[in-house]
């Protein structure tokens, strides 16, 4: 006889309170429970960080991956235009397909305002289209 594993939602070892995903962004140091530094205990959690990480950095940034990163900082003092918009967003779909593919993008909002970009993007596990997150960062404060 087959058994129908739990289909509750989230991955299984987001249900495991012993288990750790990744490590909190900004870093900061942790309750020593679970190492040093502050630690997500979920997917979703750390797929946040990761966008937000991912969003923050600057292509040529992080060394042996000078290709990690979206390079939002170029578009700072750029006329604001629709078609400006659409080179972000695209340029922010191209980074998820290619660093983090376990996501999917639902949504992205750009604002351009005073030399700041103020960006929210929504997006949803792919292995659980049911768990959306959505993250904001302001590029040029």
């Amino acid at each position: 006889m087959a058994f129908k594993v739990s289909t509750a939602p989230g991955f299984a070892h987001d249900r495991d309170p012993e288990t750790f995903i990744g490590i909190e962004y900004p870093l900061k140091k942790g309750d020593n429970l679970n190492g040093y530094f502050a630690s997500t205990a979920t997917t979703l959690q750390a797929a946040k960080t990761n966008v937000k990480m991912l969003l923050e950095t600057s292509q040529g940034e992080r060394l042996m991956q000078p290709q990690l990163g979206t390079g939002l900082r170029r578009y700072l003092f750029e006329q604001a235009t629709d078609e400006l918009r659409i080179l972000i967003e695209n340029d922010i779909v191209d980074s998820f397909a290619k660093w983090l593919p376990f996501l999917t993008v639902v949504d992205i909002t750009v604002n351009m305002t005073n030399n700041t970009l103020e960006i929210s993007v929504s997006f949803a596990l792919s292995g659980n289209p049911g768990s959306t997150a959505s993250v904001a960062v302001s590029i040029g404060e």
